[in-house]
């Protein structure tokens, strides 16, 4: 009986030091968010490159008005953020 209750005090700490590490690993709603963020914007620039070449794609970030291609580096920086934000430690007081 008395191995059941060491065996049980052992894994309750290894499930609590899981909780840690999730929150250590940062799975969490804006990290998350980020890397959808990121990976669409790659997409975006990875499409429009196969569809109108590198010529046009510069063209495209170096005009004044507001392209597909600009909205995608907004994206990526908001992705970013949002990585940079999930990644605070939360502490419980």
């Amino acid at each position: 009986m008395r191995k059941n209750v060491i065996l049980t005090k052992k894994i309750s700490k290894k499930i609590q030091k899981g909780i840690v590490l999730q929150y250590r690993f940062n799975r969490n709603w804006f990290t998350a968010m980020g890397v959808l963020f990121i990976i669409m914007a790659v997409i975006i620039l990875i499409r429009n490159l196969l569809i109108w070449g590198p010529e046009f794609e510069a063209d495209f970030f170096t005009s004044p008005q507001i392209t597909n291609e600009k909205i995608s580096v907004g994206m990526i920086g908001l992705g970013g953020f949002l990585i940079f934000f999930g990644m605070r430690k939360i502490t419980n007081e």
